[in-house]
Formats: C-alpha cells, sequence, structure tokens
C-alpha cells in the first residue's frame, strides 16, 4: 500500500538580523531547517530575544509529535511573558515577574 506522502519539501538556511513575529522581537536569528514527508527537522536555531539567548534543535512530526532540546541563557522573564502574551493564562503575569531565566530542557510530545 502506497504511503500518502507530501511532495511538498525545502532546506532552509535563514540568518536575520532582527525578526519579529506578533509581539516577539528577535535579533541575530539563524536558522537550518528542512521539511520532508510530514516532518519538519529544526537541525539548528539560535537566535537573541529579551535581553538573552535561545538556541533548539529538534523535530515536529506531523504538526503534533514535538522533540526538541532547548537551552536559554539569560532572558529577562518579564519581557518574555510581555512578548509572549502571558502565554495567554492569567496564573502568573508579566507585571508579577522580574529577574532572568536561564535553563536546558528536552520536550516530547
Amino acid at each position: 500500500m502506497p504511503q500518502n506522502h507530501s511532495r511538498f519539501e525545502f532546506n532552509v538556511q535563514l540568518f536575520a538580523k532582527k525578526m519579529n513575529i506578533q509581539n516577539v522581537e528577535a535579533d541575530f536569528v539563524n536558522a537550518d531547517l528542512h521539511y520532508k514527508n510530514e516532518l519538519l527537522n529544526i537541525k539548528s536555531l539560535k537566535l537573541n530575544t529579551c535581553e538573552g539567548k535561545l538556541s533548539a534543535n529538534g523535530t515536529i512530526e506531523d504538526f503534533n509529535k514535538i522533540r526538541a532540546d532547548i537551552n536559554v541563557q539569560n532572558v529577562d522573564v518579564t519581557k518574555l511573558f510581555t512578548q509572549f502574551d502571558n502565554f495567554h493564562q492569567t496564573a502568573v503575569l508579566s507585571d508579577n515577574l522580574k529577574g532572568t531565566l536561564s535553563l536546558d530542557a528536552k520536550f516530547k510530545t
């Protein structure tokens, strides 16, 4: 039985001095992305945001199965919550936060 794979495929290497997506601001964005057969491979993503740095790699399969390794260094928590619209929740708000966030995380759904 033939598999139902998309014919859509791309390889993107991106550098942007400045990038804004909705309220999120990032500088010096470097991304290396590959998409084929419903699988987005984020080979590398590096950017400066909220006065800190973020780097990540991982995969998104069928737009719902996510695996990622993420490193965040010295991100201003108030700016992070403000730019991400408090992550659409009201329990913890940017107005009540102060400080910086650094973390290494592995994420899988």
